[in-house]
């Protein structure tokens, strides 16, 4: 339940380019967020946004990013985007609930779940999302040919070695729009 409710709260909450007019990152339309928030999206190397800044965590890196997605006790200040996540809530929840054996535990199977993820926002130590351009050597952008800019992502260096590629932008998911009962009737006449 926790981890379905993270992989909805991540495409939540992603970052919208630099005004909200200008829309999300992620390529995905609002219409299909809910169905395809879920653990697949998150087991590809396919990444779905229009642009990406991304870069191959080590072991130590990722597991920091899953220390702020599951922190060991209750911080002081939710970060940015987390504070207005579900699964964060009830996650917290249990740390102040369960004793410290039993959340070891709870950590321990999240942590086997989440280590078999491909990608995860690059959180910092204050956001879960940041689309800061970031140019060092260690950092990789995608569309290669373009702008630098995007969410910062990264990705799982476990999962990568096992499928065997590099990541990608994932073609946009079509939106099928109902026909209006107006536009069926009219076709008939």
């Amino acid at each position: 339940m926790i981890l379905e409710q993270m992989y909805y709260d991540i495409l939540q909450e992603s970052p919208n380019k630099r005004s909200h007019t200008q829309g999300a990152w992620t390529n995905i339309p609002r219409s299909l967020r809910d169905e395809m928030a879920v653990e697949d999206l998150y087991l590809q190397l396919e990444l779905p946004f229009e642009a990406v800044q991304y870069s191959i965590a080590s072991d130590e890196v990722w597991q920091l990013h899953f220390n702020r997605f599951f922190p060991a006790q209750v911080p002081q200040r939710a970060g940015q985007n987390f504070g207005k996540c579900r699964y964060y809530h009830t996650y917290l929840a249990l740390v102040r609930r369960l004793p410290s054996h039993q959340l070891q535990l709870v950590r321990s199977e999240l942590r086997r779940k989440f280590n078999t993820l491909a990608w995860i926002p690059y959180t910092e130590s204050d956001r879960m999302w940041c689309t800061k351009k970031t140019t060092s050597s260690r950092w990789n952008h995608l569309p290669a040919n373009g702008p630098v800019q995007g969410p910062k992502i990264a990705i799982n260096p476990r999962k990568m070695r096992i499928l065997h590629q590099q990541p990608s932008l994932r073609p946009a998911p079509r939106a099928v729009e109902p026909q209006r009962e107006e536009e069926e009737e009219g076709e008939d006449e």
